[in-house]
């Protein structure tokens, strides 16, 4: 196929004059090109490490120091800044266990101040091309 043809020189193609000799054909079956694979994905990753160990003082219990996970210790953390009046933590909690509050809108409220605004439109539109029929 003759790429010179399909594409202008400077639009689609770098504009280097040797860019058919840069371009290489991955043969089938090899693993180059195989997507862009750089290692574990984030959720992995955080999966990973929220189901880790670590010592720490339990944020509930002050004189408790407890080998906790770390999604179970961060989960604490939420509900003791909620108890201490805290009320971004506590809209959390409830959001994750009761759902987000959905919120209504009623979208025909302005609809009537719409179709005045066409009517008014139309009205002047019509008045213009009757000055111009009136002035010819």
């Amino acid at each position: 196929m003759n790429f010179e043809r399909l594409y202008k020189k400077g639009t689609h193609m770098p504009n280097n004059p040797d860019y058919l000799k840069n371009l290489k054909m991955i043969e089938k079956g090899s693993s180059k090109g195989a997507g862009n694979n750089k290692g574990p994905q984030l959720m992995t990753t955080l999966k990973k490490l929220l189901n880790k160990q670590i010592t720490r003082v339990n944020p509930l219990d002050k004189n408790d120091l407890s080998s906790l996970e770390i999604a179970h210790l961060l989960n604490l953390t939420l509900i003791a800044k909620a108890l201490e009046g805290d009320t971004r933590a506590l809209a959390m909690i409830y959001d994750r266990i009761e759902g987000k509050v959905t919120q209504n809108i009623n979208v025909n409220s302005d609809q009537a101040s719409i179709d005045e605004i066409k009517k008014q439109m139309m009205e002047n539109l019509e008045s213009e091309n009757e000055d111009e029929d009136n002035g010819k």
